[in-house]
Formats: C-alpha cells, sequence, structure tokens
C-alpha cells in the first residue's frame, strides 16, 4: 500500500450489498476484506464510487458471484468484468456520475446516524435515502447509459 495516494477508493469484497467509498487519509491502512485503488482527483474517485455502489453494477454481476447460504457473495474483481471505462473528465456522462456521486454524499452526510447502530442498520438507511431523494436512481439510469455505451 505504499506510497499511499492522495486518495483512495475502497470497495468491500463481499456482501449482500457493495459498498464503496473515497478514503483520503494517508494513514489508513486497508484491511484485507476490503480492495482498493488510486485514483487521481476526487472527480475520478466519486466517478467510481458512483458506478460501484449503483444498483445497476449489482445487478450486472449478480451471475458472476458465487452464492452464499442465501445471498450472492463476493465481488471480488467481478465488478470489473463489466469493462466500463477509465475517468475521462472530458466525457458528460463521467462528469454526471462524479456530480451524482457528490450529492449522494452530501445527502448521506446529512443523514443522523447513531454510531452504536450495527453498521448494516446504517447503509441500509443511507440506501433507502438515496432512493427517496431520487439520487439512486439518477445514478442507476447514468451507470446503465455507461455500461450501454461501453459494451
Amino acid at each position: 500500500q505504499f506510497p499511499i495516494a492522495a486518495h483512495r477508493v475502497v470497495y468491500t469484497k463481499s456482501g449482500q450489498h457493495l459498498a464503496a467509498c473515497i478514503i483520503s487519509d494517508p494513514e489508513a491502512i486497508i484491511d484485507h476484506k476490503l480492495y482498493w485503488a488510486a485514483v487521481d482527483t476526487i472527480d475520478e474517485g466519486r466517478y467510481l464510487t458512483a458506478i460501484l455502489n449503483s444498483g445497476t453494477l449489482a445487478e450486472a454481476v449478480v451471475g458472476l458471484q458465487a452464492r452464499g447460504q442465501h445471498n450472492p457473495r463476493d465481488f471480488d474483481m467481478h465488478v470489473f468484468a463489466l469493462g466500463f471505462p477509465a475517468y475521462d473528465p472530458d466525457d458528460e456522462l463521467h462528469r454526471r456520475l462524479a456530480e451524482l456521486a457528490e450529492s449522494a454524499e452530501d445527502a448521506a452526510a446529512a443523514l443522523s446516524l447513531d454510531d452504536a447502530w450495527q453498521f448494516q442498520k446504517a447503509r441500509r438507511l443511507v440506501r433507502e435515502h438515496l432512493s427517496a431523494t431520487g439520487i439512486a436512481n439518477a445514478i442507476d439510469t447514468s451507470v446503465a447509459d455507461l455500461l450501454a455505451a461501453s459494451a
């Protein structure tokens, strides 16, 4: 992990719902149950987190995932099997996804979450809030457009 990049996108290895975020803390060490990628800019990180957190991506990779007792598990590198393009700041759709991710960050930050809650409850409430505000749908539509253009 060294040298540590100024910005890294981190996402979960497995689970029912993939969760991705941007880490800009040079002191943070990424655990063995997470994957990470260095990104050059916050907008590139937002573009990537919008894609990784989208329901569209989750639906597209479900057939590639191993199944746990009840649900698909292990996202691993399957998320990159879809072949979406690297971030291009000159591409309007890429910029739109970065802007939507920033809106999602702001909406999630505005929620009042209790530190005593299990992380699954907090993630569910954030997902529900993003859905209720229309941000999740806008991201899903944009990711679907991106994947269709990349096919």
